[in-house]
């Protein structure tokens, strides 16, 4: 049974992870993958610690280093990382930085393997990790930002459009099959990874209704919160396929004041630009009894977003989902840290 996990660069001068029992190596994974790499670490629970190898050296002792609380420096929040780089500090202690480009957007001191495997899945982007080259300087965070947080009360509420119900209510439907319901889960998910990655708390509902009354009753679980938004696909009014694809942001046509229609304005370019589609830009509705709601609250900004026509021809309806989701959630950053500079 492993107990510890060792981070070295193979002879091929790749990244090599092996599951140590003492001195011996009982599994190794030679991959650059950090999905392949989380699956690794999450088979080898009792392996509390994790080293990163000496350079020329025998392997030390699994003792080297007790079991510390690591400690990760604050990021610039909505920095996006492209890779994983492990060095090892003067000391012995285990140094992984999370890179874009060339500069370190967040590090993690310390051995726990617990709190890597959280690292690791906190930049959705960084899809590699390497090894860092005998002689490798560690780097640091460039230009900490002011630690106050970019939300002013309990972050962000998505809720996922259709689904459960006293009659399940599916949305459209794909001519593939796929249900709306079903995309705007993915959508959600997606958009929820890059909010919380950039250290804003987010709530998902998926709210049971029976009737119009219950959208509206939706709505009103946004107070308190900086950002509400109901997530959905959207789908042609009539035969023909008359109408282009593109994203679009509803807010409420008499209820939504400035900061919702600055929200919506930089969500539906978001999403546009992703997906490569047209920017069908802000639309008001004066029907949406779940906005009607939210505006009832002391909300900062609530929006539907429609990410794209899901019944008009495109290539993954899933991938679409996920990128536009992403883009959502990128949105969401981009506005939170525009109000937080003006407050």
């Amino acid at each position: 049974m492993a107990t510890w996990i060792l981070f070295e660069r193979s002879a091929n001068d790749e990244p090599q992870v092996s599951a140590m029992s003492g001195g011996k190596a009982v599994e190794r994974l030679s991959s650059s993958s950090k999905t392949e790499l989380i699956m690794f670490l999450n088979r080898f629970q009792a392996a509390g610690t994790f080293l990163v190898a000496r350079v020329k050296d025998d392997l030390e002792a699994t003792d080297l280093l007790p079991e510390d609380v690591s400690l990760v420096e604050d990021a610039t929040l909505g920095i996006t990382a492209d890779v994983y780089k492990f060095f090892r500090n003067d000391n012995g202690q285990p140094v992984v930085a999370a890179m874009q480009g060339d500069e370190a957007v967040e590090i993690l001191t310390g051995n726990r393997r617990d709190a890597l495997i959280t690292f690791l899945n906190k930049y959705p982007n960084a899809r590699r990790f390497d090894i860092a080259a005998a002689g490798s300087k560690i780097p640091t965070v460039i230009n900490l930002p002011d630690r106050t947080p970019i939300y002013r009360g309990r972050g962000v509420m998505l809720e996922i459009g259709h689904g459960p119900g006293t009659r399940f209510d599916p949305g459209a439907i794909a001519p593939t099959g796929e249900t709306e319901y079903d995309l705007n889960i993915i959508a959600t998910n997606a958009a929820r990874q890059v909010i919380v990655a950039a250290g804003v708390p987010c709530t998902v509902i998926d709210t049971p209704q029976a009737n119009l009354q219950d959208l509206y009753n939706i709505g009103l679980q946004a107070g308190g919160f900086d950002v509400f938004c109901s997530v959905h696909h959207n789908a042609f009014d009539g035969p023909g396929g008359r109408n282009p694809q593109g994203a679009e942001v509803l807010v409420h046509r008499t209820k939504a004041e400035a900061s919702d229609r600055r929200l919506a304005a930089i969500m539906t370019a978001a999403m546009a630009d992703e997906l490569n589609i047209s920017n069908r830009g802000v639309k008001d509705n004066l029907a949406l009894l779940v906005l009607s709601g939210a505006e009832d609250t002391n909300v900062r900004a609530s929006v539907l977003a429609e990410l794209y026509f899901l019944d008009a021809p495109v290539p993954n309806r899933q991938d679409w989902s996920r990128r536009g989701g992403i883009a959502m959630g990128q949105a969401i950053i981009q506005w939170l840290k525009e109000t937080a500079r003006r407050s």
